[in-house]
């Protein structure tokens, strides 16, 4: 519940800022607003969660629906 979580995304070649970046329910959360236009693209996004000088990282990718 007390790690600081980072949230990286892409949507092509734009970098986004998440609006949420939490540990909720003991997993990290990241939550995104995409444009309209987003539709068909790929977004490319990393979740990190640091807590006491450990970091755990997931990376992922998915297209657009």
């Amino acid at each position: 519940q007390n790690g600081r979580v980072t949230c990286v995304g892409r949507l092509g070649s734009a970098r986004l800022t998440a609006t949420v970046q939490r540990v909720q329910g003991g997993a990290a959360t990241c939550t995104w607003n995409l444009p309209a236009t987003a539709k068909g693209k790929t977004f490319r996004g990393a979740v990190t969660v640091a807590f006491e000088g450990l970091k755990a990282s997931q990376s992922y990718t998915v297209k657009v629906r």
